[in-house]
């Protein structure tokens, strides 16, 4: 367990309002995570990086399905994360940009269009 006294330029991001016993707490909690993530993240990278046998591609724990497995852990420690730090789940990527339709001249029809397109 990772204390107060450890975590000094944690507590420097915090407003003196928001200091509390918990705060501390929160910080290495995030600080868990945050490691935990880099963690599943070199495993992601060495299973990408290893070969394969015609074998392994029809067993259950194949390096894909555990690739898998590890992607959909991270994105639950990354949504919590950002719950701990409350901030928003949205990267800025541009898949999760929404797509304006206007070439109609009926807001209704390019509403409904827009909302189908994302």
């Amino acid at each position: 367990m990772i204390q107060c006294e450890a975590l000094p330029l944690a507590r420097l991001f915090l407003p003196i309002k928001v200091r509390s016993p918990w705060s501390c707490l929160v910080f290495s909690q995030i600080a868990y995570l945050e490691n935990l993530l880099k963690v599943y993240n070199d495993e992601i990278y060495r299973l990408q990086h290893a070969e394969l046998n015609l074998d392994d591609l029809g067993a259950e724990d194949s390096l894909y399905i555990q690739e898998h497995k590890l992607k959909r852990k991270m994105i639950k420690i990354y949504e919590k994360l950002c719950e701990l730090k409350s901030c928003s789940t949205l990267t800025g990527r541009v898949i999760e940009q929404r797509i304006r339709y206007n070439s109609t001249r009926y807001p209704e029809i390019n509403k409904k269009v827009s909302c189908w397109l994302l």
